[in-house]
């Protein structure tokens, strides 16, 4: 057996050499089990709550400014949340323009919606048609009150829902189409518009989606984009 030198015979100089020759692969595992353990408890320290989660369809990524997500910092403070703690998601990922071919991006919205995670839905051309055809909306009767109907008339936008029916043998049967009241539009002269980038020649409509978790600060961003028309 090969006699292993003692540490208290070596010289100074010698002596970080020969640990890392004996000692690497455990001094590397040990390394890397630290830094993944600074990672997971910084990114729970840091990480902030989502207040509200924007789904920001057919964005323009040329134009638009790189972290779309500050320019709402404003909109947090007036709603009593503090940016720092708190943050609005905005997804800028999703384009759609009627092509049969976009079947990944039709799969991607519907699992979006129907797992709950978006509130708000930015959209215009066909994405609007498509989204507001299925239905995805809030009609804004639910969203405003009376008084705030009468007040944001003029920006209120309708689409038309095309319900599908189906017969007692379970077969598709007739689309019944519902024409209802379901977002409002923002030009691109808006304030938050300008600043975002995101829709730089282009008015869009913005909707509250009908499974939202927080209907009341979807709503409240909406008379924000209003309120700075």
């Amino acid at each position: 057996m090969e006699n292993v030198p003692k540490l208290s015979e070596m010289e100074k100089k010698d002596i970080p050499g020969y640990i890392w020759d004996y000692y690497k692969w455990p001094i590397i595992i040990v390394i890397a089990v630290v830094i993944a353990l600074v990672s997971i408890v910084h990114g729970r320290l840091t990480a902030k709550d989502e207040a509200l989660y924007i789904l920001a369809g057919n964005a323009d990524s040329l134009h638009m400014v790189e972290h779309p997500e500050g320019t709402l910092d404003e909109f947090l403070q007036e709603q009593g949340l503090d940016p720092e703690k708190n943050e609005i998601g905005i997804n800028t990922n999703v384009t759609y323009t009627g092509a049969d071919s976009q079947v990944y991006t039709l799969a991607t919205l519907a699992t979006l919606i129907g797992a709950g995670q978006v509130d708000v839905a930015i959209s215009h051309g066909e994405l609007y048609e498509y989204m507001s055809g299925n239905g995805e909306f809030l009609p804004m009767e639910e969203v405003f009150t009376p008084e705030e109907m009468e007040r944001y008339k003029d920006h209120l936008v309708q689409g038309t829902y095309h319900e599908i029916t189906y017969n007692e043998d379970g077969t598709e049967g007739e689309t019944v189409d519902h024409d209802y009241i379901c977002g409002v539009s923002v030009s691109a002269d808006n304030a938050w518009v300008q600043a975002t980038g995101m829709y730089p020649d282009t008015d869009v409509v913005v909707g509250v989606i009908a499974n939202t978790k927080h209907k009341e600060l979807a709503k409240a961003f909406l008379i924000y984009l209003l309120e700075n028309e």
